[in-house]
């Protein structure tokens, strides 16, 4: 995945003449900067918008730092999350609520992350969206599609 944050665009930023973006409570706003009478409002939080932009580009490239160096692992789901297990064999498919989430280092850099249902048994990370589905809709494309690549 790219890099989003360039800190180098950030500290040459200038808005343009026409608009200009301002934080008012918290809100970033684009303002007309012609057609208001908000010159007073921009040159006092001006500065407020820029620690606003340069906190969430800090807090990006945080991420992508992480996430570059193997310390970042997103979960295909969350516990309390239903999930929907589709069984090839019978053609039914199972409603599981997510129990726990397990991630076990292998050796190296290799890592199994186990989804525990609270019924008996578990899925890998790696079953998402081939067997084990967030949505039911989905769980019933994908057991319709196997059931025709099957009958043909």
């Amino acid at each position: 995945m790219d890099r989003l944050t360039f800190k180098k665009w950030f500290e040459h930023y200038k808005p343009d003449e026409e608009t200009t973006t301002i934080c008012v409570d918290g809100y970033v706003q684009i303002v007309e900067t012609q057609e208001s009478n908000y010159g007073d409002l921009i040159a006092k939080h001006q500065k407020q918008h820029h620690y606003l932009v340069g906190d969430a580009i800090d807090r990006l490239a945080e991420y992508e730092n992480a996430e570059e160096q193997g310390l970042l692992w997103k979960l295909p789901c969350k516990v309390g999350d239903y999930v929907y297990q589709i069984n090839r064999i019978n053609g039914k498919i199972t409603t599981h609520k997510v129990a726990k989430i397990v991630l076990d280092i292998m050796g190296g850099k290799d890592f199994a992350m186990q989804i525990f249902f609270e019924t008996a048994g578990f899925c890998f990370s790696s079953h998402f969206g081939k067997i084990i589905f967030l949505d039911k809709i989905d769980a019933i494309k994908a057991l319709e599609e196997y059931s025709s690549r099957k009958s043909k």
